[in-house]
């Protein structure tokens, strides 16, 4: 984040009052830490649960009634193996729980190494990838409570499917419902199934194997999402370094509805692209205009973190932006890491935002993000022993929004922790009336808002903005990119 040079021009009688960079938004407050009943330091959060050992993939119901999370790995102290736990939410974003999926109980047997959860767009199912059962499982969902249903036969693995379902890794539901795709780590490959949007029952359509049939990028691949448009289908490969491109045949009139043909693959180092090294989380905004890759197994030197891209809507293919290492974010003294481990990402439901774990600070920040994708750090949280009600949000595997945008989920797997964090901030209706004529006005801009007053000039608005005739005051909360130019302002 930068504060470049502003001018003033025009009949404002006091300056605009701007701080210094970075700026702290002061928007992330942590409302709740859920955590394992067996955790050391279970005094500082909510340990009512059992079965959140290393919890792995988090994902909150279109709704925004239920959150979903996987343990990866069985309980030691109080035994209880992998679990898929459910939680209602409450109106502040807390967490109760409501109901837990076990492995090797009720039926249910492909849980092991739990790694990914989706809930269907519908809000019918739940789908879990398990990592060491190679399995992909779905579960009926009631709306109301949140609890799931497990019925036998609901699962598939690479003992029905084959070796190209091996290591199961991560699972995303196309946004139109019809089909499911697999991210399977051990068998480098992505599994395309149609989906029964009524039962949840997945039936096998295709496999896309690296290395065949002129497939690249997929050795390991860790992480799979689908466009909003429903177009194409972006991978994330640690092994190779590498996230691939794939577009989807999403006319349902279309014999090959569902199926997936291979686009491209960009690396790190290769035609400029940088910062996706071990390459193992992506996720796209809600306009489906940009695509961000997060790496994985971050050390404490200043190595890869992630990277932006602008997205082709048509094609699909990927056009880099820019990249950010670690060095990048400047944690306290007390806030200390875990690495290696999984870097997790996450764009809010406005676009607005950007949230990046950061392992080897044991943080989480956020950033804004201007029109073209591009992305300017804004503030981070970290688990800094020296302060109260920090901890445990260290060692994150995964960041889910909730799709009202007031709150961002942290799964934290070494620590056992499931973080509630308020994302939203106070928002004030502006106008904004300024007459140089080299700047465009966007009226009525809330203050979680990316205010735009020219090409040179954007505002973001992430907490306090307060337009009082005849003054501007854009105090600690907002952070700027860009010349100012203001001429006038009225309320």
């Amino acid at each position: 984040m930068r504060v470049q040079r502003r001018s003033l021009v025009g009949a404002l009688l006091a300056p605009a009052i701007l701080s210094g960079a970075p700026v702290l938004a002061g928007f992330n407050d942590i409302v709740q830490i859920f955590c394992d009943v067996d955790l050391a330091t279970a005094g500082s959060c909510d340990a009512t649960a059992d079965g959140m050992k290393f919890v792995s993939s988090v994902a909150v119901s279109p709704d925004d009634h239920h959150v979903y999370v996987c343990s990866s790995q069985a309980d030691t102290v109080l035994p209880q193996k992998e679990s898929l736990s459910a939680f209602s939410r409450a109106a502040d974003g807390s967490l109760t729980l409501v109901d837990q999926e076990v492995e090797d109980s009720g039926g249910v047997s492909t849980l092991e190494s739990c790694r990914g959860v989706a809930v269907s767009p519908d809000g019918n199912h739940v789908y879990t990838a398990a990592l060491t059962d190679s399995a992909v499982t779905w579960f009926s969902r009631n709306p109301t409570t949140g609890a799931l249903t497990f019925t036998a036969g609901d699962s598939v693995s690479d003992v029905e499917q084959g070796s190209e379902l091996s290591g199961a890794h991560a699972v995303a539901v196309s946004p139109d419902n019809q089909h499911v795709y697999v991210a399977a780590a051990t068998g480098d490959a992505v599994a395309a199934f149609s989906r029964n949007t009524t039962s949840g029952d997945l039936t096998w359509i295709d496999n896309y194997i690296d290395d065949v049939e002129g497939v690249t990028g997929l050795d390991g691949v860790e992480d799979i999402a689908v466009s909003p448009d429903g177009k194409h289908v972006y991978v994330a490969s640690p092994n190779d370094n590498a996230v691939t491109v794939f577009s989807r045949d999403d006319s349902s009139s279309s014999a090959n509805f569902g199926e997936l043909t291979f686009v491209e693959s960009k690396f790190d180092g290769v035609g400029g692209v940088d910062g996706i090294e071990r390459a193992g989380e992506v996720a796209l905004d809600p306009d489906g205009d940009n695509v961000y890759v997060a790496s994985e197994n971050l050390s404490f030197s200043a190595e890869d973190w992630f990277a932006a891209f602008s997205r082709n809507a048509t094609s699909g293919a990927l056009t880099f932006l820019q990249s950010f290492r670690t060095s990048a974010l400047s944690s306290p003294i007390g806030c200390g890491g875990l690495a290696p481990t999984d870097t997790a990402i996450a764009v809010s439901p406005d676009g607005l935002f950007v949230a990046v774990s950061s392992p080897a600070q044991s943080a989480i920040a956020t950033f804004s993000r201007a029109a073209d994708g591009t992305l300017s750090l804004v503030e981070s949280i970290c688990d800094d022993i020296f302060v109260v009600g920090s901890d445990d949000i260290g060692a994150v595997a995964d960041l889910a929004h909730s799709p009202d945008g007031d709150n961002l989920y942290s799964a934290g797997g070494a620590f056992e922790t499931l973080a509630t964090i308020d994302s939203d901030c106070d928002s004030a209706n502006v106008d904004l009336a300024l007459s140089n004529e080299s700047v465009s006005t966007t009226k009525s801009e809330t203050a979680c808002r990316s205010i735009t007053m020219g090409p040179d000039y954007d505002v973001l608005a992430a907490g306090d903005l307060l337009a009082v005739s005849p003054v501007i005051a854009l105090g600690n909360d907002v952070s700027f990119d860009g010349e100012v130019t203001l001429a006038n302002a009225v309320p």
